[in-house]
């Protein structure tokens, strides 16, 4: 059976990262679910009368400047909750109480401003019987799933090391970093914060620290160059490298290979093999798994539990008052 599906929230990831290069690119909410046979998209939602007739215009849709005016419509199956994070905990609310039917949700990453939002909406999703998916997207790319079958069947062996560096935000873009590596490595053993300083964004603080897993550890740091944007990832393991570059869309797996000019010696191989994340397809990854997943399917998603997960840890970064 089809899927109904609407959009709350009309911006970058819910319609304009790729409104214009649609046949080539999935990066959007609702290019992906328009171009999956199993999803209808029957409505747009957002304040800002523009997005909503670019939204038209494109889709051939409906579209509506509130979820309650929206209501009119019949229940759909499937809400995206894409607006500004402050508003997530009110979306929620309203669709529980528009459209009660509804069990499938979407979410935007953060899942909250701050914990205390996070449990809110954990507990009203629960009370509802509202299955919440976070889009941390990487999750559902092809080479994240390799890299992970990698680690699975002791083909990069333990311990490792790591570290990362974020920009523009902890929260916005370092939850993304996070999310991945407790995908990989499990939960979070310890976060020790090394220091924190006023950044260049919001003027908001910008954290170094050290997150320490079962089997190795990773070293945050943010990025300070304002000129150009950077997510990344390097873990070395005891028989490989793996570098994670570009937000994490070139995914390398260097070997360990002996030296030939110092004997006895052992480098990294310049060779490496590409992971392939076919990244400009990203939300169609993550719509194939949700179909997966609700066909009761095995798939590499984001559930509320890891969204939650990746808040607590969050939480306990921005609360150390470490200098």
């Amino acid at each position: 059976m089809v899927k109904k599906v609407v959009i709350v929230g009309l911006g970058n990831i819910g319609l304009k990262y790729d409104m214009d290069r649609r046949k080539k690119f999935t990066l959007s909410h609702a290019n992906a679910f328009s171009k999956n046979k199993s999803f209808l998209l029957i409505a747009g939602i957002d304040t800002k009368k523009n997005l909503r007739n670019i939204f038209e215009k494109k889709y051939n849709v409906s579209s509506f400047n509130s979820l309650k005016e929206c209501s009119k419509l019949n229940s759909p199956d499937i809400v995206v909750i894409s607006n500004n994070t402050p508003k997530r905990l009110d979306t929620l609310k309203n669709i529980t109480k528009y459209w009660p039917s509804t069990k499938i949700v979407i979410c935007e990453k953060p899942l909250a401003n701050n914990l205390i939002e996070a449990k809110k909406i954990r507990n009203l999703s629960k009370k509802n019987n509202i299955n919440i998916y976070m889009n941390f997207f990487r999750r559902s790319c092809p080479g994240i799933k390799i890299l992970k079958n990698k680690i699975k069947n002791n083909n990069l062996a333990f311990p490792f090391e790591g570290f990362a560096i974020y920009s523009k935000g902890l929260i916005n873009n370092g939850s993304h970093l996070i999310n991945i590596l407790h995908y990989l490595f499990g939960k979070v053993e310890n976060v020790k914060v090394l220091s924190r300083y006023r950044g260049y964004i919001d003027n908001n603080y910008n954290y170094s620290f050290i997150l320490k897993f079962k089997n190795g550890s990773v070293n945050f740091f943010p990025s300070t160059i304002k000129k150009y944007f950077t997510n990344s990832i390097e873990l070395k393991f005891s028989n490989g490298i793996i570098k994670l570059d570009n937000s994490l869309r070139n995914i390398k797996h260097h070997k360990i290979i002996n030296d030939k000019i110092f004997k006895g010696f052992k480098i990294m191989d310049n060779n490496y093999l590409e992971l392939n994340t076919n990244y400009s397809l990203c939300q169609k990854y993550f719509v194939d798994e949700l179909l997966k997943k609700i066909n009761n399917k095995s798939a590499s998603i984001s559930t509320i539990e890891d969204g939650f997960y990746t808040q607590v840890i969050l939480n306990k970064i921005l609360n150390n008052k470490k200098n």
